[in-house]
């Protein structure tokens, strides 16, 4: 036998037992960009099922939803938000203000009504 007839066997064997998860990470990027260009999900996973893929549709979403949050790209990240303290407004509110409850525990019932 030929070396190089048996450096295609193994490749192809390679290929025949990968993973589908580890095949449509290499053609992700492509993938996405079929579906930003407004191919439909179902086009592109048939033809990916045509080419030796076996996946279901949620399968295939699922795939491509764990792969959008692995390549998230951490520069992007909003800063989480800090606890700030309470504070008091600049001006304090007139009685009667509307839509504004001052509590006065000192309030003399008559006055309430």
């Amino acid at each position: 036998m030929d070396k190089e007839d048996i450096i295609k066997q193994l490749a192809e064997l390679r290929d025949k037992n990968r993973s589908d998860s580890s095949k449509l990470r290499e053609i992700f990027d492509d993938v996405e960009a079929a579906m930003a260009a407004g191919v439909k999900r179902t086009a592109i996973l048939e033809t990916l099922n045509s080419s030796g893929f076996t996946l279901t549709l949620r399968g295939f979403d699922q795939m491509m939803y764990r792969f959008r949050q692995k390549n998230k790209n951490p520069a992007i990240k909003v800063a989480p938000k800090t606890v700030t303290e309470n504070k008091a407004p600049a001006t304090s509110p007139t009685k009667g203000a509307p839509g504004v409850f001052i509590h006065n525990s000192n309030a003399n019932p008559e006055d309430l009504f």
